[in-house]
């Protein structure tokens, strides 16, 4: 598919429309486990919480691709130094429903401790999600280029991500720009049976 107009990048603003676009980009980067947890009113709750500076789901990590205006995917990464703890934020956002959240999480506690293990010295790609309508441009390899320019300019020496083993269209992705498998979290068996995968690459020096 040919894109009909060149799209554009560029930082996220600190807008209601720009937070729930990219709360609902992260529910797609990461398989649906937000509506999971959160239930059908997760986009607010996380468009609040990103809203907030200051912590690793803010919009300063945040670069949205637009073509003719309309914003049709998401990248968010920093380096891991850079990573702060976004879950006091997150409760308060979710009000009563974090007790809910909390039960839910258990289910798929093998996958948040695989996804919470980092180098220092790396740099994280968070989230990278592209709409539908988008797919199959070459737009997620353009974010992709993006996101490990970005790693090098911050002086990383590699790039890391988890993708789930139910995106198996993302995994293909990643494996043809280079990134290898580090290591496949344990089974979370209360959630189907889902794995994360770690993939990494080695950027070169500047």
């Amino acid at each position: 598919m040919t894109l009909p107009q060149p799209l554009d990048f560029r930082p996220a603003k600190e807008t209601h429309e720009d937070a729930l676009f990219f709360a609902h980009g992260l529910n797609m980067a990461c398989d649906g486990l937000l509506r999971f947890l959160f239930g059908s009113g997760f986009g607010e709750i996380f468009a609040q919480t990103c809203l907030v500076p200051g912590h690793s789901l803010s919009l300063e990590h945040v670069l949205i691709a637009e073509l003719e205006g309309e914003p049709v995917a998401i990248l968010s990464g920093m380096p891991v130094g850079a990573m702060a703890d976004f879950s006091p934020v997150l409760r308060w956002a979710a009000g009563k429903q974090i007790w809910r959240v909390g039960l839910l999480a258990l289910t798929a506690l093998p996958l948040f401790k695989a996804m919470s293990q980092h180098n220092p010295n790396d740099w994280y790609l968070q989230a990278l999600s592209v709409s539908e309508k988008m797919q199959g441009t070459g737009t997620g390899s353009r974010l992709l280029a993006i996101a490990e320019e970005r790693a090098k300019s911050c002086g990383a020496h590699r790039i890391t991500l988890d993708v789930s083993s139910n995106n198996t269209a993302a995994l293909r992705l990643y494996l043809r720009m280079g990134y290898e498998q580090e290591r496949i979290s344990p089974r979370a068996f209360l959630s189907g049976g889902l794995q994360v995968h770690r993939l990494g690459k080695a950027l070169p020096l500047q």
